[in-house]
């Protein structure tokens, strides 16, 4: 594998076909294989992802993409070289798309922001893969929830696995006020159905702070049952900062 390659995330360039679309050629942003592992590190609300975000994406591939943005829904459909982070060209392709609807669109302020969508990845890398996902999250004021479901057969995440899995995750918080947050979070993930007591559930209890609008603290507990090994107890914290 070529050292300096994978580690560049982003490289690529960009044109706005219209103000609702945009083509990109290279490696974007991470592939939407499902909603939380798209998502970038600052918008995460809990120090780890959850384990369909760590296990089957937070990955970034070469390709080409488009992206849309519309009043009721949202979209980003690509085609790219199925290695991930650039390590080796030419080894297989990778099909990854992505929609969700808005239908609040017109009532953000009396009914809250609610996303409903799902993706569809597949694929060929020395394995064949293809998954599937759901999500549904929803604002409203101080409230956030979201839960999302994803099924493999096969997947190419940050780790290739020729297995069937499943995973599912439940995620609730609140505002105490505008930069103190609490979290809780129920977390499954199965990596291979045909394998009775493999599953490894995660409970994370945290709490964030907004310190500055760039710099956010971060602390959580998670509880780790583990039906294949032994279970383990974590506290995490975490500090992200921009410029």
């Amino acid at each position: 594998h070529n050292g300096f390659t994978e580690k560049i995330s982003q490289f690529y360039i960009s044109h706005e076909l219209t103000k609702n679309q945009t083509i990109l050629f290279g490696q974007g942003s991470r592939l939407p294989v499902n909603y939380d592992g798209s998502r970038g590190t600052m918008q995460m609300e809990t120090v780890l992802k959850s384990q369909i975000g760590r296990n089957y994406a937070d990955v970034f591939s070469t390709g080409i993409r488009n992206i849309g943005s519309y009043k009721y829904m949202n979209y980003d459909i690509g085609i790219y070289d199925s290695t991930r982070y650039m390590k080796d060209f030419g080894q297989g392709l990778d099909f990854t798309g992505a929609v969700y609807f808005k239908p609040f669109s017109d009532f953000n302020e009396e009914l809250g922001n609610l996303k409903i969508g799902g993706a569809y990845n597949l694929g060929d890398y020395h394995i064949s893969y293809h998954m599937y996902s759901a999500f549904l999250d929803y604002q409203y004021k101080k409230i956030h929830a979201r839960s999302e479901y994803a099924n493999a057969d096969g997947y190419n995440g940050i780790k290739e696995s020729q297995n069937s899995a499943e995973a599912f995750y439940t995620y609730l918080g609140y505002d105490l006020t505008e930069k103190l947050k609490i979290q809780a979070r129920y977390d499954v993930f199965n990596p291979n159905t045909k394998i009775h007591y493999n599953t490894q559930t995660e409970y994370t209890a945290g709490i964030s702070y907004q310190l500055f609008k760039n710099w956010k603290l971060m602390l959580n507990y998670v509880r780790v049952n583990n039906q294949s090994g032994a279970d383990s107890n974590r506290l995490l914290f975490a500090t992200r900062f921009f410029i």
